[in-house]
C-alpha cells in the first residue's frame, strides 16, 4: 500500500512538474484541471452562498464524459470540488443549465444520449439536485423528466389535432416566473432529420428553441417554440441550429443594477460556432423577439451565462481551436474566454468587457507614455510580454488604414501575432498566420464586425496570458485565441499603424497567475 502511494505521489509531481514546465499554458485564462484529458463546454453556472459555480465537461483518463465543477469568490481564483456528474460511457451526460431555487436548492438540467453504430436512438432530460453547502453532493433523479425516441425526437400532439417535433436535447438555464420553471430545449436533433434537405419543410430550418414549462421542475410539459428564425432573417442561414441555450435580462450599465428591458438569447451553431440575439421577452405570452444579432469571433464555442447577485449577467466561451490531435504535445488541453460581463447598449446591441475582478491580477504598472507613429512598427517596453494586460488609446489620423499591436513578436518580428483594427472593412481583426506554429488550426486570421473602428478615438484592451490572447475593441467585439510561439524570444510587442500616423498611449501591467498549477 505504501509502495502504491509512493508510486502515485511521484506520478503526480511529475505530471505537476510537466504543467509547470510547459510554456504554452495559460496562467490565468480557465484551462482544465491536472487529470483531465481535454475540457469541453462550460455548463451550469450559478452563484449561492456567497460563491460562483461554474460547471465543465471534461474527458477523464477512465473515459467517458464528466461534469467538473469548481467554485470562486471573485471569478478569478477558482477551488476544485468533485465531480458532479460523469460516467465511463461517453455520451451519459452531455450539456445543460444550472438553476437555484428561492430555498437555494441547486439543480442542473442536462441530456444524455443513447446511441449504436454512430446514430442516436434516442436521449432524455434529466436533473440532479443538490442542498448541501457547497454543492459537492448531487442526487440524481432517477426518472427522466422528458424523453424523445426515434432518432431523440418526440412527437408531442398539440390541442388542435397538429403534431410538432421536439427534441430532448442541450436545456438551457431553468428560470422561474409566476411560479412556474421554464427551459429551453435546442433543435440539432430535429434539423439533423429533417431540416437539412433541399424539400425540407420551411419550419423545419434554422434556429429555434422550444419551450417546456413545470410547477415541480419533474413533469414538464411543451408550450411552443421560445423564438424561431423568421423567413426574412438576414442574420443566420438555414442550415445554422440552435444548441448551448441560455437566456436572461441585460442590465443597462456595465455596473450591474436595473435591468434594461433587453434580454439576451445565447446559442451555439455547430457550422458558425457562438452567437446570440438581443431582444425583448414578451412575458404574458411567452416569447423572445430578437432585435440584433451578433456572432463571437470563432474559435468561440459553447456560450455559458449567469446572473451575478449585482445584476450583471456574465458568460464563458470555450475555445475550440485546440485541436484534438494536438493536445498530447502539451501538458493542457482547452481553456476558456476570461469571464465577460455583457449588458445592453442604448441601441439594443451587446457591450461587453472582461469582469472588473480581473484587475486584482494586475501588477508592476507602467505607463505606455504617448507616441505618434507615422507609418510602421515601434517596439513597446513592458516587464512581461508573455503575462500582462494593456489597455490603449489609440488616435488614428488622416489616411490610417489599420492600426494596432503585435503581440508574442521575435525580436526580429519573423513570429508574430497581429491584433488591430481595420478601417476599411470596419472590423476587429486577429491574424495569428505567423505565429509561429506549424499547425494549421492556430495559423488562421479571425474577424468580428466593429462599427466605431472609424471613430477619432479607439480603446483596447489586450490580455496576453503565455499562448492565448484576447483583445477587447471599444467594449462593443472582442476576440479570444489561442496561438503557439516557438522561439524563446517571441515575448516582444510593437505598436504599429499603416497608411497614416496614429498616437497611442495608455497602461500595462503584469499580470498574476491564478491558476492553481
Amino acid at each position: 500500500m505504501n509502495m502504491h502511494l509512493r508510486e502515485l505521489a511521484q506520478a503526480s509531481e511529475v505530471l505537476l512538474n510537466r504543467f509547470q514546465a510547459d510554456k504554452t499554458k495559460p496562467l490565468y485564462h480557465f484551462t482544465p484541471p491536472i487529470g483531465s484529458l481535454r475540457a469541453w463546454d462550460p455548463n451550469g453556472a450559478f452563484y449561492a452562498h456567497g460563491r460562483y459555480h461554474l460547471m465543465f465537461l471534461c474527458d477523464r483518463p477512465q473515459g467517458g464524459v464528466y461534469w467538473g465543477h469548481r467554485s470562486s469568490v471573485d471569478l478569478v481564483h477558482w477551488f476544485d470540488h468533485p465531480d458532479a456528474l460523469g460516467s465511463p460511457d461517453p455520451w451519459e451526460y452531455c450539456s445543460g443549465g444550472g438553476f437555484v431555487d428561492e430555498d437555494e436548492t441547486a439543480y442542473l438540467i442536462f441530456w444524455k444520449l443513447h446511441k449504436s453504430e454512430g446514430q442516436v436512438d434516442s436521449s432524455e432530460i434529466k436533473i440532479a439536485r443538490s442542498a448541501d453547502w457547497h454543492y459537492e453532493i448531487w442526487e440524481e433523479w432517477e426518472e427522466p423528466v422528458l424523453f424523445s425516441s426515434q432518432n431523440g425526437i418526440a412527437e408531442i400532439a398539440l390541442p388542435d389535432g397538429s403534431i410538432v417535433l421536439s427534441g430532448a436535447a442541450d436545456p438551457s438555464n431553468i428560470w422561474k416566473k409566476g411560479g412556474q420553471y421554464y427551459v429551453q430545449m435546442g433543435n440539432l436533433l430535429v434539423l439533423e432529420k429533417y431540416g437539412r434537405g433541399e424539400d425540407a419543410p420551411k419550419h423545419l430550418r434554422g434556429d429555434w428553441a422550444d419551450l417546456y414549462r413545470s410547477r415541480d421542475l419533474r413533469h414538464w410539459e411543451y408550450v411552443h417554440r421560445f423564438y424561431q428564425r423568421a423567413a426574412d432573417n438576414h442574420w443566420t442561414s438555414e442550415i445554422e441550429d440552435c444548441m448551448c441555450p441560455s437566456f436572461f435580462p441585460l442590465a443597462a450599465r456595465e455596473e450591474g443594477g436595473a435591468p434594461s428591458g433587453d434580454y439576451l438569447q445565447l446559442f451555439l451553431a455547430h457550422s458558425n460556432g457562438a452567437q446570440y440575439y438581443v431582444g425583448n421577452y414578451v412575458q404574458d405570452q411567452d416569447i423572445f423577439c430578437p432585435k440584433t444579432h451578433g456572432r463571437f469571433a470563432w474559435p468561440a464555442f459553447a456560450p455559458e451565462a449567469m446572473l451575478a447577485p449585482d445584476g450583471r449577467q456574465i458568460l464563458w466561451i470555450w475555445l475550440l481551436d485546440t485541436p484534438p490531435h494536438t493536445v498530447r504535445n502539451y501538458a493542457w488541453k482547452g481553456a476558456y474566454c476570461l469571464p465577460r460581463n455583457v449588458w445592453a447598449g442604448e441601441d439594443h446591441t451587446l457591450r461587453m468587457a472582461p469582469v472588473r475582478e480581473l484587475e486584482c491580477l494586475r501588477h508592476n504598472p507602467q505607463k505606455a507614455e504617448p507616441v505618434t507613429i507615422t507609418d510602421g512598427y515601434r517596439e513597446l517596453s513592458v516587464h512581461n510580454g508573455m503575462c500582462c494586460e494593456l489597455k490603449l488609446r489609440v488616435k488614428p489620423g488622416k489616411g490610417v488604414m489599420r492600426f494596432g499591436v503585435s503581440v508574442r513578436a521575435a525580436e526580429d518580428r519573423s513570429e508574430e501575432t497581429l491584433l488591430f483594427v481595420d478601417r476599411i472593412e470596419r472590423r476587429l481583426v486577429f491574424d495569428a498566420v505567423r505565429c509561429g506554429s506549424n499547425i494549421p488550426e492556430f495559423q488562421t486570421t479571425v474577424a468580428s464586425p466593429l462599427e466605431t473602428a472609424e471613430a477619432d478615438s479607439v480603446e483596447l484592451r489586450i490580455f496576453i496570458d503565455y499562448s492565448v490572447v484576447e483583445v477587447f475593441a471599444d467594449q462593443r467585439a472582442a476576440i479570444a485565441k489561442s496561438t503557439r510561439p516557438q522561439r524563446e524570444d517571441s515575448r516582444h510587442i510593437f505598436l504599429f499603424s499603416e497608411g497614416g500616423p496614429s498616437s497611442f498611449e495608455g497602461e500595462i501591467w503584469e499580470m498574476m497567475p491564478s491558476n492553481p498549477y
